[in-house]
């Protein structure tokens, strides 16, 4: 597997950095990856390698404050930004291969990142979009005094940030991997107000005014997700008609393609994305 890295100028002047996978210079199809909250493109580099020996190539980027891309860790001032960054992403794609199918692939704040610009904007250039564990609501309650509290900073400072608390051991039944979150120095543990409620915000929002797809997506969530609610993807699924595709992971977690069954779930993905094209 071969490897580029690019940069990709958004509307702001804000350069993300991204990568190319690839193995061949003829692919059958694009695979874009957004990756999920305070992780970053390299941990999906089993995932790239795994459809890159399956003819694809693969496109990932750090989004804004993650990974090697500039930005306040865990801060972004408004969602219409990520869609424009993501945008710009599909573009840069699309410039490199002219004639190719691209399929989005968003993973857990990715996920909602990829759903809203489904909603929202021009998708001519995507033949269709599979997400897995979305962050439409989170697994569990926010204490309503933090709620509170995080909209009354953010009408003062939205860029405060504040730890994420995520537990590592949620992600996976794997041990291994949820180790090397917790090792890893590009994965940051911030989040900041406006980064939070935006994200809340436009999760229920997805969900209130779903209607039908407007491409075919796979919509995908592990049975034992404590970090984001299974129930919201059920829901989102049932809203959006036949165009969608429903997998619960039975006893699986937050990251399914980290599993240790990962391959198993990569090799349904891939016959969901094969029969698309």
């Amino acid at each position: 597997m071969e490897i580029e890295e690019f940069k990709i100028v958004s509307t702001d002047s804000t350069e993300l950095v991204g990568m190319h996978w690839f193995n061949e210079s003829n692919p059958k199809a694009a695979i874009c990856i957004a990756h999920g909250f305070a992780e970053h493109q390299q941990r999906y580099t089993h995932v790239a390698q795994f459809f890159t020996d399956k003819g694809f190539s693969v496109f990932t980027y750090d989004q804004r404050g993650h990974g090697k891309s500039p930005g306040k860790r865990g801060h972004f001032r408004s969602f219409s930004v990520l869609l424009d960054d993501l945008e710009n992403f599909v573009k840069h794609t699309r410039r490199t291969f002219n004639d190719i199918p691209i399929i989005l692939y968003g993973h857990s704040f990715g996920g909602a990142v990829v759903t809203n610009y489904i909603f929202k904007k021009n998708i001519n250039e995507i033949k269709g979009a599979l997400i897995t564990s979305p962050w439409l609501r989170l697994a569990f309650e926010p204490p309503r005094v933090k709620v509170r509290l995080a909209k009354l900073v953010n009408s003062i400072l939205p860029s405060h940030t504040e730890p994420n608390d995520l537990d590592p051991d949620l992600l996976s039944n794997d041990k291994e991997v949820c180790r090397r979150y917790a090792a890893d120095p590009l994965v940051h543990k911030k989040i900041s107000v406006r980064a939070f409620l935006e994200i809340t915000r436009t999760g229920e929002h997805i969900i209130r005014q779903a209607d039908k797809a407007k491409i075919p997506m796979l919509l995908a969530h592990g049975s034992h997700d404590k970090i984001t609610a299974r129930e919201a993807t059920i829901e989102l699924a049932g809203k959006l008609g036949d165009q969608c595709t429903l997998k619960i992971w039975e006893g699986l977690q937050h990251e399914t393609h980290n599993e240790i069954n990962f391959e198993e779930v990569l090799t349904f993905n891939l016959s969901w994305i094969n029969n698309l094209l």
